[in-house]
């Protein structure tokens, strides 16, 4: 009774046992988990940011199109195909001349090569 009367005056603690230490660090443990578990279960309530990127819309074509528009978007279109198309020809002959190739396929192959590339993409050949 005077241990813990001078215990409680002089505000000592007593020694801890083993299996007090034991219960005090797996309260510790239980309390940090619950603590995680709070925090994401209120993380969850809150409403995510709105992006702030704008995003490009393309306008909205009408359902009905005039043939004589639909006909000048497709002759456009083919132009730049077209355009696309001789550049790179262009491109590969360069290739062919500089390292070589053309001295080892005869000419009339190399055009009917090209020919059926271009019927392939389904462009028009340009007559020669």
């Amino acid at each position: 009774m005077w241990k813990q009367l001078l215990y409680k005056w002089f505000g000592l603690s007593d020694a801890p046992c083993l299996t007090c230490d034991v219960l005090r660090v797996q309260l510790d443990k239980s309390e940090a988990e619950r603590r995680e578990l709070l925090t994401r279960l209120l993380a969850k309530d809150t409403p995510e940011p709105l992006s702030t990127e704008k995003e490009e819309y393309a306008p909205i074509q009408p359902q009905h199109i005039p043939w004589r528009v639909r006909q000048q978007m497709l002759e456009a279109e083919d132009r730049k195909k077209a355009q696309l198309m001789k550049s790179k020809t262009d491109e590969i002959e360069q290739l062919e001349k500089e390292l070589g190739i053309e001295e080892l396929v005869p000419a009339k192959s190399a055009k009917q090569y090209r020919f059926m590339q271009a019927m392939a993409h389904g462009a028009k050949p340009k007559q020669e």
